[in-house]
Order: structure tokens, then sequence, then C-alpha cells
């Protein structure tokens, strides 16, 4: 029986530690909040004793299995808000704060104005403008430019294949997306996975707040890990994941125009007419398709 026993929690404890990560810390977090304020350190001695003892073992396994059910749940329900909570992020917003959208799309716009007038060298040193045409690259067109610095470095990142190619990145990214070769796909997916990652982690952070009522101090803990959470780890998931988005249609656009049959563009001015007439196409005018597709390249012809 205590092979049994012993088996059994090893198999618990590993489907609870593969149940979750921030949601993981999140629960351990407030059972740790829960012992403080049920009486600290002896709280915890009495219970593990009590959850120990012969008697206590089939309570130990209801616990288990309990605190199983419970992190899994609640990480698939934080899972499917990733999204929701990401376009909050991003400055997607009600129409009831659209004066702050304002306010802060106008920041931002000043923001574009000065590193675009940076002063020339030598007044400005070579790093500062290195930095300025690192900056503007997080930022899209300012006709569209977003109220939040983490929906400007993906909007950036989604908006430069129009810019330069005519390609709308979100009405053609399925498409595209089915041509890509294995590696950017893996990589893409990677990077978009840390992106989700770090928004759960920023939701967790969020929730723990609530657990303030238990303990004070952990409102102002709460606070403090979702502030850096929202500060340097989204935004460096947000810029590797645009960066990804961009570098692909650099390097793997024309794959799309070959599996569509389309003419491929034979010149970088002529380009931005044929991506955007490739763009209409799929979305709302299929009369912007080629009247006459062209045959794949030599490499791919039977």
């Amino acid at each position: 029986m205590t092979k049994f026993w012993e088996e059994t929690g090893t198999a618990l404890s590993k489907r609870l530690f593969a149940s979750g990560g921030a949601g993981l810390v999140f629960w351990t977090w407030a059972v740790a909040m829960w012992a403080i304020h049920q009486g600290g350190w002896r709280y915890v001695q009495d219970t593990v004793r009590a959850l120990t003892s012969d008697t206590g073992l089939a309570t130990l396994l209801a616990t288990s299995i309990i605190a199983i059910i419970v992190l899994s749940a609640s990480s698939l329900v934080v899972e499917r808000l990733t999204l929701p909570v990401l376009r909050l992020l991003e400055g997607y917003w009600p129409r009831l704060v659209n004066r702050l959208w304002t306010k802060r799309i106008a920041r931002w716009h000043r923001k574009v104005q000065e590193l675009q007038t940076l002063p020339p060298a030598p007044e400005a040193t070579t790093d500062a403008i290195a930095a300025a045409s690192a900056a503007l690259r997080r930022f899209p067109p300012d006709d569209q430019l977003m109220p939040t610095r983490i929906g400007n470095i993906i909007r950036a990142g989604e908006r430069r294949p129009a810019t330069w190619y005519g390609l709308d990145a979100v009405i053609v990214w399925p498409q595209l997306w089915l041509v890509l070769p294995e590696q950017p796909r893996s990589d893409l997916t990677t990077a978009r996975t840390q992106l989700n990652n770090a928004v759960t982690a920023w939701t967790w952070a969020v929730l723990s707040c609530v657990l303030g009522f238990l303990w004070l101090p952990a409102l102002g803990v709460g606070l403090v890990v979702a502030f850096a959470i929202w500060r340097w780890w989204v935004p460096a998931a947000a810029d590797t994941y645009a960066t990804l988005v961009s570098a692909v249609f650099d390097t793997h656009r024309f794959a799309l125009y070959d599996a569509l049959h389309y003419p491929r563009p034979t010149t970088s001015a002529d380009e931005p007419r044929l991506g955007r007439a490739l763009t209409h196409s799929l979305w709302d005018d299929p009369s912007q398709a080629p009247t006459t597709y062209a045959a794949p390249p030599a490499a791919h012809q039977p």
C-alpha cells in the first residue's frame, strides 16, 4: 500500500508540474499567501503533519487531484484570454477611452518627429543616429500609429511589407504561411509562443494582485512583477516576433507569387503596385488577379 501511495504521489506531482508554468507559480504564491494569512510557518507544519500521517494520505491524494484540476482549468482559461489581453496591450481599446487614445497617439507622433529630425553628424553621433534609426523601425506609418508601445512594435512589423512591397501582411499571411519553408515557420512559431507566454505571465501577475486581501504586500509584489513584464518582457518578445514577420516577407515573398502563379515583380519600382494588386485579389477584388497566370519558376517545373 505504501508503494501505491508513493507511485501515485509521484505521478500526480509530474502531472502538476506539467500543467503549468506561470499558472503553477501563481497558485504556489496563492498557497503561500494563504499560509501566511492562517498563521505562517506553524500552520504549514501542522498541515504537512496532518497530510503525511497514515490517516491523511487519502486527503493528500484528494488535495493533489483537486490541485491538478484547478491548475489545468485555470491555465486553460488564461490561455484562452491571451489574444484578447494582447490586443488590449496593443491599444485596441473601447471608444470610451478614445480621448486617451488620441493623447497617446499624439505623444507617439511627437516622438517620431523628434527621431526624424535628429541633426546629421557631426552634431549627432553615429551611435545616436543608429539608435534613432532602430527606434523608427518600431513605428508604423503616422496614420496607423497605436496608442501603446507594444501596439506600435507589432503594427510596424505588420505594415512594413505593405509599405515596401505592397503586401498587406494581415491579408496575405495565411497563403504565405502555407508556402514557407520549415525553418522560418519554426522560428516564427517559437517567437509567437514566446510572445504569448509573456502575455500569459502578465495576466497571471495582474491576477496575483487579488491576493493582496490575504497579505497586503502581495498587492505590491503583483504590481511590480506585472510592470516589469509589461515594460521589458512583452515588448522584447513583440519586437522579436515583428522583426521575424518583416524578415519573412523580405526573404520569401516571391514564394507567394509563385504559389499563386502570379507574375513576379521585375523591378523594385513596380513591386508595390503588383503587391497591392495581389493583396486586393485575395481580399476583396478578384479582378486584380492577372489575366494570364505565370508559369512556375524553372526550378519547380517537372
